[in-house]
């Protein structure tokens, strides 16, 4: 598979205030490396190491996040709540003289889509303390995530990812000293944040965006490209859900791998799971975590009405794969059949494992 770099827009500095200037100041510099501590969960420091792997290979001419000096409409910024153990993080400085926010614009058009699709917060210690899977089509300017600041935490970073302009870090702020807050949240791993649906057809098109911008196609793989990354649809028996897993290990080829960061090696794993009907709507997606698994499966409920359903599965490292349409007729025990035969004769001609 031949990966294609896109031409970045340019990305030229803002005139900066008084305050974000100051701000700057005390922001951490980027290291350019992550350490993993599996006290805290991978997830989280695992989706934070592909950003910066994404950062690199997306060709934004940066080896690390954009600051405050490339630009704040896209910078997140932290600031407290008083009398509260809570602070909120804004993208943009829409709210000082001359500022701006930044856009967001849901769609189902690849070539629309343009929104902040995560926010999440790094303390002293690079431990992520919070993470916000957001939703496009729920927000008004700004956007904005509000969490707990954690007891033991003493200063604190932001980090956002937007789908078109990568990734940009803000300012490192203190937890003031004298915090008038009279308990602080407990310092609970930070975990999965599951996309809300409204999220779902802005996360579809992101996808086909990247699909075109990276592996020069316009649509998903499918099961000719490869059996490794093909999600397959096995259907229950009163056909009221159905289990998807990615890859045929169970008929003698391999499952796809799902390992998370570590100190010397990139992620590699399917990042969502999700199913259409046969009116190519979305009836349910899944972020997956990588955490202790060895295999990339998901089960979703089918209402009534549903007579088709066909998955995708997204692979932070080999796109956008689609599986075969499975028909919900009156014999499930046959489309299970015919699902799995399928991958062996699929496998029998394939030449193209990732």
């Amino acid at each position: 598979q031949i990966f294609r770099h896109h031409p970045h827009p340019q990305l030229s500095p803002t005139m900066i205030s008084p305050q974000a200037s100051a701000a700057l100041m005390s922001t951490i510099l980027y290291s350019g490396s992550f350490l993993i501590d599996s006290a805290m969960g991978a997830y989280c420091p695992t989706l934070h190491a592909d950003m910066l792997r994404r950062q690199d290979f997306e060709d934004f001419s940066s080896s690390g996040p954009f600051t405050v000096a490339n630009g704040t409409k896209h910078t997140p910024y932290i600031t407290f709540i008083e009398d509260s153990d809570m602070a909120i993080v804004t993208v943009g400085n829409g709210g000082e003289a001359n500022g701006v926010y930044h856009p967001i614009v849901p769609s189902a058009d690849p070539d629309e889509v343009h929104f902040v699709t995560h926010i999440w917060v790094l303390d002293q210690d690079e431990n992520v303390i919070a993470l916000d899977a957001t939703d496009p089509s729920d927000q008004t300017l700004p956007v904005t995530f509000t969490f707990a600041v954690p007891e033991g935490v003493t200063s604190m970073v932001a980090y956002e990812w937007c789908n078109l302009h990568g990734l940009w870090m803000g300012p490192e702020v203190t937890v003031p000293a004298d915090d008038t807050a009279t308990e602080r949240a407990a310092a609970d791993s930070c975990e999965v944040d599951e996309l809300e649906e409204g999220a779902w057809v802005s996360t579809h098109a992101d996808f086909l965006r990247q699909q075109n911008l990276f592996f020069d196609s316009s649509v998903a793989f499918t099961m000719d490209d490869g059996t490794k990354h093909t999600p397959y649809i096995s259907v229950a028996e009163d056909k009221t859900s159905v289990t998807v897993e990615v890859g045929n290990g169970d008929d003698g080829g391999v499952f796809h791998p799902m390992l998370a960061a570590t100190a010397d090696a990139d992620p590699h794993w399917i990042t969502h799971i999700y199913v259409v009907d046969q009116s190519d709507d979305i009836i349910g997606m899944k972020t997956l975590d990588p955490s202790d698994v060895d295999m990339a499966v998901t089960t979703f409920e089918v209402s009534e009405g549903v007579t088709e359903v066909t998955a995708y599965e997204w692979c932070n490292l080999h796109g956008l794969w689609k599986g075969p349409t499975v028909v919900l007729v009156d014999s499930p025990a046959s489309i299970v059949s015919w699902s799995k035969s399928g991958v062996l004769a699929a496998a029998a001609v394939s030449m193209f494992l990732l």
